[in-house]
């Protein structure tokens, strides 16, 4: 049996929403997380839901990254897995893993 493994195109429709949807949820981290640390702001059950579910999609954007190619230096669109791994891991794994 042979398995398909599927590679998000860089500019791909999916691609710059779900970007959009990452931006937000990143401007929502940036605003309201300092907030609540500064002040001690007792959490709502609501808010730890929504908290639990952005965490998600960041790990889950993680995982996407795996599986989206990029433009090599002739400009195409590189969609070697191996490739596409070892870069993303040289490059923003890191700082994704970290936030």
């Amino acid at each position: 049996m042979k398995y398909t493994i599927y590679i998000f195109h860089p500019d791909g429709k999916f691609k710059i929403y779900w970007n959009a949807l990452i931006l937000l949820f990143t401007i929502y981290s940036i605003l309201v997380e300092p907030y609540q640390m500064a002040f001690e702001v007792d959490q709502l059950p609501s808010l730890f839901i929504l908290e639990l579910a952005i965490d998600s999609l960041f790990f889950i954007d993680m995982i996407i990254s795996f599986f989206t190619g990029y433009y090599d230096e002739k400009l195409s669109v590189e969609t070697s897995l191996k490739k596409i791994f070892f870069r993303y891991l040289k490059s923003w794994f890191i700082l994704d893993l970290g936030c």
